[in-house]
């Protein structure tokens, strides 16, 4: 597959923070930012960015890495809770199909 536009150049950690400054984000420990963006990604994170975006791609004042990666890690947490109900309903629903098909349709 061919893309039309140009594909942007990697950045490394650091310079994924100094953007982030640029955009002023407040940073209170870089090596803390640092191994967040290790572990995670500056792209999956990036979405978590925008609630924190006013014009100009330029974060509100007083937005700090720790508050995103916040909201980051309780979205994760409440994804993990909602997985674990949702595979005990789906294990009760194909049960009861299976034993409804079991005992309506195998002569």
């Amino acid at each position: 597959m061919v893309y039309d536009r140009a594909v942007k150049p990697p950045t490394t950690y650091e310079e994924q923070l100094k953007i982030l400054k640029d955009r002023n984000l407040i940073i209170p420990s870089q090596v803390r930012a640092f191994e967040v963006l290790e572990k995670v990604n500056y792209y999956r994170l990036s979405a978590y960015f925008l609630t924190f975006k006013q014009e100009g791609d330029m974060f509100k004042e007083g937005t700090t890495f720790d508050k995103i990666y916040n909201v980051y890690e309780f979205d994760r947490k409440l994804r993990n809770l909602i997985m674990e109900q949702l595979e005990s309903t789906e294990i009760a629903f194909r049960t009861h199909i299976a034993y409804y098909i079991a005992h309506n349709f195998v002569p």
